[in-house]
């Protein structure tokens, strides 16, 4: 994932090239009147977000890894 991002005390400005759901559900916060109130919370939000998504890929690989090793072990 490779976001860039300027900020200001009142102005936020992203940038990237492909779609990073973790912004998606950011911005779908502020969309229901319950994200963030300031760019710090935003900043917050962002990096909460993109750890929550980058935790569930690995917890899914490592579920996948298991499987592999438990496979293996059959084999034998």
């Amino acid at each position: 994932v490779a976001m860039r991002v300027y900020m200001d005390g009142r102005l936020i400005v992203s940038t990237r090239q492909r779609k990073v759901l973790a912004l998606d559900d950011v911005v779908s916060d502020l969309e229901e009147g319950t994200g963030p109130t300031d760019c710090g919370g935003w900043l917050v939000d962002v990096c909460d977000a993109l750890t929550d998504h980058s935790s569930e890929f690995i917890e899914q690989l490592h579920d996948k890894i298991i499987d592999l090793e438990d496979n293996l072990l059959d084999q034998q």
